[in-house]
C-alpha cells in the first residue's frame, strides 16, 4: 500500500473493488474518487515470480 496526502494506492488482488469502497464508506472512510489500474508487465512478473530482475547488465 502506498499513501500520499489524500490519495492512498494499494493491491487488492481478486478482491472485489465493489466491496472494497463499501467497506471503506461502511468504516466512515470519505471516498472521493475511486479507479482500478491494471498491472504493468513489471507487476505481473514480480507476482508470478516474487522476485525482480536486474536489467542493467
Amino acid at each position: 500500500m502506498q499513501m500520499a496526502v489524500g490519495c492512498v494506492t494499494a493491491l487488492l488482488g481478486l478482491t472485489d473493488p465493489a466491496a472494497i469502497a463499501a467497506a471503506l464508506v461502511g468504516d466512515g472512510v470519505p471516498i472521493r474518487g475511486f479507479g482500478v489500474r491494471a498491472a504493468d508487465l513489471e507487476e505481473l512478473f514480480l507476482g508470478l515470480t516474487g522476485e525482480g530482475f536486474d536489467v542493467s547488465g
